[in-house]
């Protein structure tokens, strides 16, 4: 499952929104989230992966190994 920490929404500078999606409800799994707006003003959902905790990233390989 997963959420989005709402309290780490915060506004880029550069144009669009930051945050962070919280994995199984464990604060140590997360993923950084982007999102830009095009050039009409709407959200784009392009480039939306920023990073991730490297938990949830030794998590994912091992996933993928097994």
């Amino acid at each position: 499952s997963y959420e989005i920490d709402y309290d780490s929404i915060e506004h880029n500078p550069m144009g669009g929104i930051d945050g962070t999606i919280v994995v199984n409800n464990d604060k140590e799994l997360y993923i950084y989230f982007h999102l830009n707006k095009n050039s009409n003003g709407i959200f784009s959902s392009e480039y939306v992966i920023a990073g991730n905790s490297s938990k949830l990233g030794t998590n994912l390989r091992k996933e993928r190994v097994e």
